[in-house]
């Protein structure tokens, strides 16, 4: 079974490159309750969103495990205590990526041949340190 993987770097290899269904999930976070309480209840949303949108473009082979696998995240509560502003769940046929991010995103889930990745590579430009010249 695909499990996800939390990733600190970004990008990821396996992310990039990999035909059929890619998933991007995009939601803002809380880290303290009681406001944290309602992030998996907006993933849930966003998630059934995009099981809509795979089921109706895409064969059952072709997007079974990775359902399976943006599921798991979903039941996983420890995870869920963990979150800061931001999350950005990346899936495709290679896995699903998960990234905890110090950055509040629009919420979003999108089913396509590529993954959404400009609010993410936004979130990780902004966290980084710049000498001006």
């Amino acid at each position: 079974m695909m499990r996800y993987t939390v990733k600190r770097e970004f990008p990821s290899d396996l992310v990039l490159g990999d035909k059929g269904p890619q998933v991007t999930i995009l939601l803002p976070t809380h880290r303290e309750l009681p406001e944290r309480r309602q992030d998996v209840v907006l993933y849930r949303q966003l998630l059934k969103d995009a099981e809509e949108a795979l089921r109706a473009g895409y064969p059952e082979e072709a997007h079974g495990t990775i359902l399976k696998a943006l599921q798991s995240l979903e039941e996983d509560q420890e995870f869920w205590e963990g979150t800061r502003d931001g999350l950005a769940v990346l899936a495709n046929g290679n896995g699903v990526w998960v990234y905890i991010l110090d950055t509040a995103l629009e919420a979003l889930a999108v089913v396509g041949e590529g993954l959404r990745l400009r609010p993410l590579l936004a979130a990780f430009q902004k966290d980084r340190a710049y000498e001006v010249l």
